[in-house]
């Protein structure tokens, strides 16, 4: 017998995650301190990456719904 299938969670990346991904594709050498102070020096620069992380996680909740549930 084949054991119940779990429930598929879904973590999405926050906005710190998604600004270390590029700054990291940009210098991968950054050290974990250099990029803790470039996220807190520049409200901008967060907000821009909030941002980004919010729309992620909004579209992955819409594509993730069912007809039945949409509607």
């Amino acid at each position: 017998m084949a054991p119940p299938a779990l429930p598929v969670t879904v973590t999405h990346l926050s906005g710190y995650n998604l600004f270390c991904n590029d700054a990291r594709a940009a210098a991968p050498t950054i050290s974990m301190t250099e990029l803790g102070a470039q996220w807190g020096a520049d409200a901008r620069m967060r907000a821009k990456y909030n941002n980004m992380a919010a729309k992620d996680k909004a579209t992955s909740k819409l594509s993730n719904l069912t007809d039945e549930q949409f509607q």
